[in-house]
């Protein structure tokens, strides 16, 4: 397709009658103007033919495991295809050359040959005043006053069938618009600059069309988190560190925020980032966390959040110290609750949402203890209507994944299910989900407690000491039988979270 050859053509000269033999090492030796069919070269873009070439590449690789699923050629060219459909060219500006090179990296979604910088559609970070278009910079194109943002592979509209497209001339360049069949309304329509969602739009729990996100430069985030200091650090996790930040805005008021700086030495950092902007970007409920923008520049990754001045719960839950004060049984309910509607959205909602990594330390707290799920970077859409799970490699954190998830890779909403029925003993009793620290017996939460939660006298023993006894006895057995029920070792046994929600509140209800 990108020479115009047949794979095998005799009337050529000996050493490139077979294709694939002529073209790898064409391909790694960089001379790609040699591949290129001279009808398309004036036509195909830089960075569609790096993407176009490097998935053939991949695909030839001698070793079965070195290939890429055909998945993931889709969202490889469809990425490509993207680029084309919204692409801006600012005119003022020349592209420079690019430069493609074969190299190794693991990526258990692409065989083991990716180039993570060239492979996905980058850009030069724009400004904070940049609009949020959701088009893409040429790789290496040099910043202009008509500065835009990148493509996110997953989430591009394509066009309608019949769909024209039309280039509106503009001061900074060329901007495409796709029109419908008609030539009448615009099908993608435009961000203006510095645009999140409303209040008002987060408050009516819905999933945006696309992510409505800000775009960051990485300058602006490292003045305003004193260049990642030890004194702005609020956390660490397996993605990278989240640091606390302060922006002046150009209205005078102050945006206070999170910043996490994703860990980029693997290509799961990347994978990680783009399911955050995919997903989280596009949810808006009062349970989950705001995720506000992002910045994309160079190695550098990073997403901004709203601040949650009373951390995690899991530092309220097993934190030390005399700053940590114990929750108290109404405030525990009170998070519970929060967290279950978080939950029961994404399973709700029109494109059902799997967490995957439901835990304390991913529970944030505001300033009146509302929970908000964070970290959606392991999230993933749930299966099709006529499939009853996912299969899928294992990820997320021991002690809360379902025995299904981990046995065979089984993942479906149910999954989620358990995860939250081990943060329930885990509020009740005060202890970790898994703690090498206690004896051999005791390490996994579940295990060990499983066997006190039916009967009331039993569950006295297991409760959290730094209750001191303040608790409704009935509420607290009520619970735990709710997570006797969400442990269920089959997941068609384990209640909806919807079920999960209407039993707690019935439980805060009765304790009014």
């Amino acid at each position: 397709m990108l020479c115009g050859r047949p794979a095998v053509d005799m009337q050529v000269e000996e050493e490139q009658r077979s294709l694939v033999l002529w073209a790898k090492p064409v391909i790694k030796e960089n001379r790609l103007d040699l591949l290129v069919d001279p009808s398309l070269r004036d036509e195909i873009l830089p960075h569609c033919l790096k993407v176009f070439v490097e998935v053939a590449y991949n695909c030839l690789d001698s070793r079965p495991k070195g290939r890429p699923t055909m998945a993931d050629v889709v969202v490889r060219l469809e990425g490509a295809l993207a680029s084309v459909n919204q692409f801006m060219v600012p005119s003022a500006e020349k592209e420079d050359d690019d430069d493609f090179s074969v190299g190794r990296a693991m990526d258990g979604q692409f065989g083991e040959i990716v180039q993570m910088d060239d492979s996905l559609p980058r850009g030069d970070a724009p400004s904070s005043s940049t609009p949020a278009l959701y088009s893409e910079n040429t790789q290496g194109q040099k910043q202009s006053k008509g500065n835009v943002s990148k493509v996110f592979q997953i989430t591009i509209e394509f066009p309608a069938k019949g769909a024209n497209i039309n280039r509106k001339k503009r001061k900074e360049g060329y901007h495409m618009l796709l029109h419908d069949s008609k030539g009448k309304q615009p099908l993608l329509a435009h961000r203006s600059p510095r645009l999140r969602p409303s209040n008002e739009a987060y408050l009516k729990e819905k999933i945006l069309p696309t992510p409505n996100l800000r775009i960051f430069s990485f300058s602006e985030l490292k003045t305003a988190t004193h260049n990642f200091g030890e004194d702005r650090l609020l956390g660490e996790g397996s993605s990278g560190k989240v640091y606390k930040g302060w922006l002046d805005e150009k209205n005078g008021s102050n945006l206070v925020f999170a910043a996490k700086k994703m860990d980029t030495k693997g290509f799961q950092g990347f994978k990680e980032w783009q399911s955050e902007v995919h997903i989280l970007g596009r949810l808006s409920h009062p349970n989950l966390v705001k995720l506000l923008g992002y910045c994309w520049e160079d190695k550098e990754l990073l997403l901004v959040y709203e601040f949650m001045p009373k951390g995690s719960l899991d530092d309220h839950l097993f934190g030390r110290g005399s700053s940590v004060q114990p929750l108290p049984w109404d405030i525990r309910l009170h998070i519970l609750i929060g967290a279950a509607r978080g939950m029961d959205f994404l399973h709700t909602s029109e494109k059902q949402v799997i967490y995957r990594d439901f835990k304390t330390s991913n529970i944030l707290l505001d300033e009146s203890y509302n929970a908000k799920m964070t970290n959606f970077g392991l999230a993933r859409l749930g299966p099709s209507v006529s499939e009853t799970h996912l299969t899928t490699q294992v990820v997320g954190t021991y002690g809360y994944a379902a025995p299904e998830y981990v046995a065979a890779g089984h993942l479906n909403i149910k999954s989620d299910v358990y995860s939250y029925g081990v943060v329930l003993i885990e509020m009740l009793t005060g202890l970790r989900a898994v703690d090498k620290n206690r004896p051999s017996a005791k390490h996994s939460l579940v295990e060990w407690v499983k066997p006190y939660l039916p009967q009331k006298r039993k569950l006295v023993n297991i409760m959290d000491s730094k209750l001191e006894g303040k608790y409704p006895s009935k509420a607290a057995f009520q619970i735990a039988q709710l997570a006797l029920k969400c442990l269920g070792p089959y997941p068609k046994t384990r209640p909806s979270m919807k079920e999960v929600v209407e039993t707690l509140e019935r439980i805060d209800a009765s304790n009014e």
